[in-house]
């Protein structure tokens, strides 16, 4: 596997940090192809938006109108909004860009997914 772009993950941090300062976000995270170190020029940039029990359009506004530059290559999903498996892969191949209380994070990943994933995990390998 490839590595992840440094320069572009310090950029990333500093163009999503805003929104870790909204106390409706508990963390941004970089997931996909960009995470994972195998992204290619037609890859877009996955971005994870780590939001529990909020309603995720007035974050959406904020992260509109708050984030500079070029915004179309950037495809942003809400955690709660994702299957599973991909919460799955986020957890364990993402790259937080910013949290406001990583223990708070950890806590909601293991609740919301970890625990959900490792239910279906067990189930899968009797199939």
């Amino acid at each position: 596997m490839a590595k992840p772009d440094d320069k572009l993950i310090k950029d990333l941090q500093e163009r999503f940090k805003f929104l870790c300062k909204d106390p409706r976000v508990l963390g941004v995270v970089l997931y996909g192809s960009f995470a994972t170190g195998e992204y290619h020029t037609m890859s877009d940039i996955d971005i994870c938006i780590v939001a529990p029990h909020q309603d995720h359009y007035p974050i959406y506004k904020t992260y509109a109108s708050g984030i500079s530059g070029n915004i179309d290559k950037f495809d942003i999903r809400f955690f709660d909004e994702l299957p599973l498996l991909i919460r799955g892969e986020i957890i364990e191949k993402g790259i937080l860009l910013c949290t406001k209380d990583m223990g708070e994070l950890t806590e909601y990943y293991y609740f919301s997914t970890r625990k959900e994933l490792a239910d279906h995990r067990y189930r899968m390998s009797y199939i």
